[in-house]
């Protein structure tokens, strides 16, 4: 069966409702060592609300001054609005990922090509992660784009502009250096290319590390080399690993848990089978020394290793052909289509409305409801602007002012000192809470999940979440 082309438009449609409802980041970096980092050089923010990153000069440059100049030109056409101005930023990276493995899609053997297409574009966590705005995605996009630019045709100038590319890709996330080196061994090894051309690849990434040296110089103001500062600091001197020390199979079973177990052992199976047919591609190499190099770091996060997503895809598009073509026929091979293809629709309805921060939705909320000068939100424990004990600039409207309560029931209470003025509002971290139930003078005026989807409370997904609502006083 040929490839339809509908495959991408649906694609384009399922990428663009994530970038959309996937606001705030997922993990803390994506916010706070690029849009607040962007926040400062725009003037919204101070030295004293930044991460001690900055301080330490050791993130680089070239995503926040891209930011700076994508808001600057939202700005001149009269998009202010700071939770629009987020939504770009995440579509951009999306549609051009989407784009890429297109691009990829033509590269590869047409029974391959048709088992790639349907996971880049309809795997529950593609389209999630093409959409980030991070380091990690952004990298993993200027790599992909550098290996594809010479894959087919390594001339002089395709070489150059390749390793423009990937160098590039180092000055928006340092660690993709691993998967950078072993391009290098596929280089030599593999396609046994002439050091001329090699030395093109190495010159097109030295142009690159002395742009993003600029990008450095434009963002620190001064002359500075963050890369080595990272090293230093992280690796050698041992700061990453206060964050927190695991052993070297932790990937493995943290994977297993982030792909939602049954999804990612299939994936994992696939790929086992399908690495004898795609073996010699340039994604495979990069891929073994970037996984083997996050391996032997001693701090690991999961998301140190979303580039390698790509890699991984691609071996299970080769396995899948391979499984399918001996056994596509089975009752077997039929029912764990089934199954997979039922789950992996649930968590991509999932991933499609669900925001990748729980708290954004609800700055959004304030942002457009609290129009008083001087606007107060009560919470109890959790203050929604502090969510990594570091303000939310790029977000936090200045009106609104965060009062932390410890209980909410004292502003039931007979006792309670606190004078609420009508239209302030409460932050709850229940779903519904009890203590303004039949209360006239509190309204629930907004839930991230409307009723009917929390209603469909299949598994007791709900008690197992974070949903919070949010009330407005009403006054006497």
């Amino acid at each position: 069966m040929p490839i339809k082309f509908s495959h991408w438009q649906i694609a384009i449609l399922l990428y663009l409702i994530t970038a959309w409802n996937s606001v705030g980041y997922h993990h803390a970096d994506e916010h706070y060592q690029i849009l607040e980092f962007a926040n400062l050089k725009l003037g919204k923010a101070s030295v004293a609300d930044m991460p001690w990153e900055y301080k330490a000069e050791m993130r680089p440059g070239l995503q926040p001054i891209l930011t700076v100049c994508i808001i600057s030109a939202l700005n001149l056409i009269g998009i202010t609005d700071p939770f629009i101005q987020a939504f770009p930023l995440r579509l951009l990276g999306g549609m051009l990922t989407l784009a890429l493995f297109w691009r990829w899609s033509t590269t590869l053997p047409p029974t391959i090509a048709r088992r790639w297409t349907w996971l880049v574009c309809f795997l529950w966590c593609m389209p999630y992660l093409s959409v980030r705005y991070s380091s990690e995605a952004w990298s993993a996009l200027s790599f992909g784009a550098g290996c594809l630019y010479f894959y087919r045709s390594k001339t002089n100038r395709n070489m150059f502009i390749a390793g423009l590319l990937m160098g590039c890709s180092f000055h928006f996330r340092y660690q993709i250096a691993f998967a950078i080196l072993g391009v290098l061994f596929w280089l030599i090894f593999h396609e046994k290319q002439p050091t001329k051309q090699i030395l093109y690849w190495i010159l097109g990434g030295i142009v690159a590390f002395v742009l993003g040296t600029f990008a450095d110089v434009a963002f620190y103001g001064k002359w500075v080399i963050p890369a080595w500062n990272y090293l230093k600091i992280n690796i050698i001197e041992g700061k990453a690993s206060e964050f927190g020390r695991m052993p070297w199979w932790w990937y493995f079973t943290e994977y297993l848990m982030s792909m939602a177990y049954v999804i990612g052992l299939a994936l994992l199976a696939l790929a086992i089978v399908g690495y004898k047919k795609v073996k010699s591609h340039i994604l495979v190499w990069a891929m073994i020394p970037f996984v083997i190099g996050h391996t032997l770091i001693a701090h690991k996060e999961i998301r140190f290793l979303f580039p390698a997503i790509s890699a991984l895809v691609l071996l299970a598009a080769a396995g899948w052909e391979t499984v399918a073509s001996q056994y596509g026929n089975t009752k077997t091979y039929r029912y764990t289509k089934g199954v997979l293809l039922f789950v992996n629709t649930a968590l991509l309805v999932v991933i499609l409305i669900r925001p990748a921060m729980e708290a954004v939705p609800y700055y959004t909320y304030l942002n457009q409801h609290a129009k008083a000068q001087k606007q107060v939100l009560y919470v109890e424990k959790t203050n929604p602007y502090l969510p990594a004990n570091l303000p939310t600039n790029f977000y936090n409207p200045k009106h609104i002012k965060t009062i932390k309560l410890g209980k909410l029931d004292r502003l039931t209470s007979d006792t309670c000192s606190i004078t609420l003025q009508k239209g302030d509002f409460i932050l709850s971290e229940n779903m519904y809470e009890p203590i303004f139930n039949n209360n006239p003078r509190f309204q629930r005026v907004y839930c991230y999940f409307p009723d009917w989807i929390t209603a469909l409370n299949v598994g007791g997904w709900v008690e197992r979440s974070r949903i919070w609502s949010l009330y407005r006083y009403k006054g006497l």
